[in-house]
This record gives C-alpha cells, structure tokens and sequence, in this order.
C-alpha cells in the first residue's frame, strides 16, 4: 500500500450548545470534509440555517468556514 494526498475542502463549524433550560452553553469546533468546494458552502449555509431555528445553538459565523486542504489516504 502505498500513501496519496488527495485535495479536500474542510468544513469548520464552531458552535455554542446550550443544554436544555441552561443560559451556559459550551463551545465546540467539529470538521467535516467534502471533494468540493461548492457542497462544502452548501453544507455551510444549511448547518447555519438550521442552527438558527434552534432556541439552544449558537454558531460563531466567524470562525465557521470552507477551506481548501489536503487528506491523507491508503491507495492500493
């Protein structure tokens, strides 16, 4: 086997959960990866959307992102 790099677009969503009936949330960071750059701003704008009809999640716009990267994979 050997070791490829293949180009990514990176999904980066920073989000602030609150439990239910809680004003604390807590603040997490997830990644998400797509082949292109266009499914990777779709998924961006719908996880905000959607976030936004939520009463308990916040999403930091700033730190919410696509970005052009690379992953590493076994090919054969």
């Amino acid at each position: 086997m050997e070791t490829a790099w293949i180009q990514v677009f990176v999904l980066t969503l920073t989000q602030c959960l609150a439990p239910a009936g809680k004003m604390v949330c807590q603040e997490e960071t997830v990644e998400y990866y797509f082949s292109s750059e266009d499914d990777c701003a779709r998924a961006l704008v719908q996880m905000v959307v959607l976030a936004a009809r939520a009463d308990n999640i916040l999403v930091d716009r700033q730190r919410s992102d696509c970005k052009p990267g690379v992953k590493q994979t076994q090919v054969f």
